[in-house]
């Protein structure tokens, strides 16, 4: 149900992604870009939130540091800006409460546990 799972950044990157994968360590999820602001690998660390569309249940403020991020699929109007991408974030500093949220997360929405 991975197709029900959203990450929503809450910086200058903001726009809804979808959560292709996750696991305890971190997150992969396709996004359109908005802006020319994207994230760089090695940048210093940004917030997101991860949402469901079945709850109004969210996992708020944590801190993800960006591993990749890369096209993967180009825009047919040839429009690099609005091409999809691929971003893996780490997160960091999760709380153990963070931790029981994300296995509940898994649980309910059967995302198998990275």
């Amino acid at each position: 149900m991975k197709e029900w799972v959203f990450i929503v950044p809450a910086c200058a990157f903001s726009r809804l992604g979808r959560i292709v994968d996750i696991g305890k360590g971190g997150l992969a999820f396709h996004y359109v870009p908005q802006s020319t602001w994207k994230p760089e690998p090695g940048e210093r660390p940004f917030e997101v939130n991860i949402s469901t569309t079945l709850s109004d249940s969210w996992l708020k403020c944590l801190h993800v540091i960006p591993i990749y991020d890369r096209e993967i699929q180009a825009n047919p109007c040839n429009d690099a800006a609005r091409a999809l991408r691929r971003c893996g974030v780490e997160f960091e500093g999760l709380l153990e409460s963070d931790l029981l949220q994300l296995e509940d997360l898994f649980d309910n929405f059967g995302l198998s546990h990275g």
